[in-house]
């Protein structure tokens, strides 16, 4: 995709996000109609987490590897609440 469309379909993606409630980490699948416009076709709120599941390759394009991208999410759930991991 080109840099603008690919803007596009995050900022659409981000914008489910927020719409549904959702928080931490939920994936996205959009399509690109011929106007080059994205279009949400569904969001999967537990996606795979597996070494090569889509989530996991997406963190590690941008920097972050799988036992981070983990750290992260649990340090925001517990962020969010009384629990602890003792």
């Amino acid at each position: 995709l080109d840099p603008v469309t690919a803007d596009d379909c995050e900022r659409t993606s981000r914008a489910a996000f927020d719409v549904l409630g959702l928080r931490d980490i939920a994936r996205a699948d959009v399509i690109v109609d011929d106007d080059g416009v994205p279009w949400v076709l569904e969001v999967n709120v537990s996606p795979g987490m597996t070494e090569t599941s889509l989530v996991p390759m997406a963190a590690e394009a941008a920097g972050l590897g799988l036992a981070a991208l983990c750290e992260r999410v649990l340090a925001a759930a517990l962020a969010r609440g009384s629990s602890t991991l003792d």
